[in-house]
């Protein structure tokens, strides 16, 4: 195959713009200059491949291909694309085998461009120390690959020679959440405790205002239950940073397991008035004191004092969404309320779209939940929920032909198996049914149930 014709074929494979090539035509593909003398029936045979990939007819695009290498078995794109469909079909070995062999016949960077294809398939079929190997060899060349190669070597269990590189890394570019993920990903695998807080100390007696140091050094006292530790560092937090907002619940939390009371609800009653703490941290706090004053009962009424700082100031300091997401199972109404008014200050929010017109069709608030799902469609065009929601909506209000038009078109953005998809069918077939049209109904039922098993399946 002439050289042109292999550097365009690349291109194809690993550009960026690949989606945009594909909509070239094989003739204009043919009709470049200075095709050489490659058979016009290799030609044929190679871009339909392509195509036959594009739309997922992997096991016909194998077959074409492997046509395309008794011409000419000496062409590596033929194996790379052979490859790529195999890995379609889950035959990660297979496919393996065919970026091997066109690394064999690649030079300069194209064959560095199918060695990272060959790492990502060791990664998938979780031979990560030959994942390893590979990127040891392009790092070899220059090529910057030091953050695949740290997290490779602890899928490896390689950790002593992760550890080195996390290391060399930080010399590079410096301290990192990411490394020091990394690095904490190492001491929990190996349960190496006490390396860890001797490591974090260190940390902390040389960069005193790293915060994020102190509380990896907390995780990991936590981790051997030795709060009293936890204390020191708390305190030693609060005098860098008196004003840091989670260390009231640190306090509080420690204080519960160090049989203070005293201290852990006057820290609590801080926590619960402290509008940027979590909701998820708030939670776990009460439901720790909780268990605390049930085994002792003396403790009652402070506890109630907590619960209603706890209450008063949610109400004085959470936003719309947040009262909304409290009244949700209590108040379904007054939920609605909030959602509405949060929706108005945030109107391109996704989420408080599509719990309005839930919340409405809950209360069968119909024509309210149909302006709902118009308004929700006119931000959201390609988002096949609210064609379903609206659909949903007029099949409520009997108007059946209008919700199958409706739930049809959401279904052309329905791009994977889904529970949607399941749900849009089923509605189709009911809708169907309800204007006497039993064959339809029966085609939209049967195709909701293959979908459904494809789901199954996948899950």
């Amino acid at each position: 195959m002439n050289y042109k014709l292999v550097f365009w074929i690349l291109f194809v494979l690993f550009s960026t713009t690949y989606a945009h090539a594909q909509d070239l035509s094989e003739k204009q593909v043919v009709q470049e200059n200075d095709l050489g003398n490659v058979t016009d029936k290799f030609q044929e045979l190679f871009f339909t491949a392509i195509k036959l990939r594009a739309i997922e007819k992997h096991e016909k695009a194998i077959e074409t291909l492997t046509q395309c290498v008794s011409i000419n078995e000496n062409e590596a794109v033929i194996y790379v694309e052979m490859a790529k469909n195999q890995e379609a079909l889950n035959r990660l070995s297979s496919a393996e085998t065919n970026y091997v062999k066109a690394i064999e016949l690649l030079k300069a960077q194209p064959k560095i461009d199918v060695q990272l294809l060959l790492f990502q398939n060791y990664k998938d079929q979780k031979k990560y120390d030959q994942a390893a190997e590979v990127l040891h060899r392009l790092r070899s060349k220059g090529i910057d690959l030091d953050v695949e190669y740290m997290e490779v070597l602890l899928l490896a269990k390689k950790y002593k020679l992760a550890i080195k590189q996390i290391e060399d890394f930080e010399q590079k570019k410096g301290f990192s959440k990411l490394t020091d993920n990394f690095r904490d990903a190492v001491y929990k695998s190996t349960s190496n405790y006490k390396e860890a807080i001797v490591y974090y100390k260190k940390r902390i007696a040389e960069h005193p205002l790293s915060e994020d140091a102190y509380f990896r050094l907390i995780s990991f006292y936590k981790l051997e239950e030795n709060f009293s530790e936890i204390l020191k560092i708390a305190h030693k937090l609060e005098e860098v940073n008196p004003l840091q907002d989670e260390l009231p619940f640190i306090f509080s939390m420690v204080y519960l397991e160090l049989n203070q009371p005293i201290e852990a609800f006057a820290y609590s009653k801080k926590v619960f008035a402290n509008n940027a703490i979590g909701e998820e941290a708030k939670t776990q706090l009460v439901q720790s004191l909780k268990v605390f004053v049930d085994q002792n009962p003396n403790y009652q009424d402070e506890f109630i004092r907590v619960l209603n700082i706890a209450i008063d100031e949610g109400e004085n300091a959470a936003s719309n969404e947040e009262k909304a997401n409290f009244y949700l199972q209590r108040d379904p109404e007054k939920a609605l309320e909030f959602y509405q008014k949060a929706l108005n200050d945030q109107p391109n929010s996704f989420d408080l779209q599509q719990k309005v017109i839930f919340l409405q069709l809950k209360q069968n608030q119909l024509q309210e939940a149909l302006q709902s799902s118009k308004n929700a469609l006119e931000v959201f065009p390609s988002q096949a929920v609210f064609y379903y929601l609206k659909g949903r909506v007029l099949f409520e209000l009997t108007q059946y032909e209008a919700a199958i038009s409706v739930l049809q078109e959401g279904l052309d953005y329905v791009f994977e198996v889904s529970q949607l998809q399941v749900d849009s069918l089923n509605l189709i077939s009911q809708a169907y049914a309800k204007i006497q049209q039993a064959d339809k109904a029966e085609s939209y039922k049967n195709q909701a149930k293959k979908t459904k098993i494809e789901l199954d399946e996948m899950q």
